[in-house]
């Protein structure tokens, strides 16, 4: 049993995961954003970064309109948001950046 896009990747047992020690299951792990690699990429300019953290929706220059992962410079991965036309950057889910660096 697999689930897309990881069908081709490793998968382990729960016995087997228990039979390893807490190092060895995090070098497992993939980063928070490993399902979204097919979504564009658009990284914010600094000085947008806070705004889409508190929620709000910022322009953003010559996007297609269209669902992206967002990443922000030094936070890595914020979350997923929706550039609607004309270039306007509205955010759908975040998660807290101080646990996910890139």
């Amino acid at each position: 049993m697999a689930v897309a896009p990881f069908a081709d990747a490793p998968q382990w047992t729960l016995e087997a995961l228990d039979r390893m020690s807490r190092e060895e299951r995090s070098a497992l792990l993939l980063p928070v954003d490993a399902a979204l690699a097919e979504w564009p990429r658009l990284d914010l300019a600094a000085d947008g970064v806070q705004a889409v953290r508190q929620g709000q929706s910022i322009a953003v220059p010559r996007e297609a309109p269209g669902k992206v992962r967002i990443y922000a410079p030094g936070l890595g991965f914020l979350g997923l948001g929706a550039v609607q036309a004309p270039g306007r950057l509205v955010p759908l889910r975040l998660i807290s950046a101080m646990t996910n660096r890139a």
